[in-house]
């Protein structure tokens, strides 16, 4: 447990708080910093990776949010709060969600299956903010 959670705030939570604009390339280095992190630390521990999955998740998610809602609020100023933190809520789970079905499913590189990922968050984006 202890290895995993270092290897997250080291690896991952690191990288993604220096990422501010939010943008294409944000949500790909968000997603592509997870990915990293799963083929890491899978392939390492798989046993306390399996064991720690719910709360590897909810970490990552909620840093997610953290992440998402502050970019948001800084592009989109006129929107609500309220609005926003929804849709960082809904991105976060996304992007989270769209990295363990690349873990589990997909025969992809990482950057293949985002590329294709991202026109449906794109879309989802495009009707729910503008």
């Amino acid at each position: 447990e202890k290895v995993i959670k270092e290897e997250l705030t080291s690896n991952v939570l690191k990288e993604l708080a220096n990422i501010e604009d939010f943008n294409d390339e944000m949500l790909e280095s968000v997603f592509l910093s997870i990915t990293k992190f799963h083929m890491s630390l899978s392939g390492r521990c798989q046993r306390s990776y399996d064991d720690m999955s719910v709360n590897i998740e909810a970490l990552i998610k909620k840093e997610l949010e953290d992440i998402f809602f502050q970019s948001l609020l800084k592009k989109y100023q006129d929107e609500s709060n309220e609005k926003l933190r929804m849709i960082a809520t809904m991105l976060s789970w996304m992007i989270y969600g769209a990295s363990i079905d690349w873990k589990q499913n997909s025969s992809k590189s990482p950057e293949d299956y985002f590329e294709y990922a991202s026109l449906s968050i794109r879309q989802l984006l495009e009707n729910g903010i503008v």
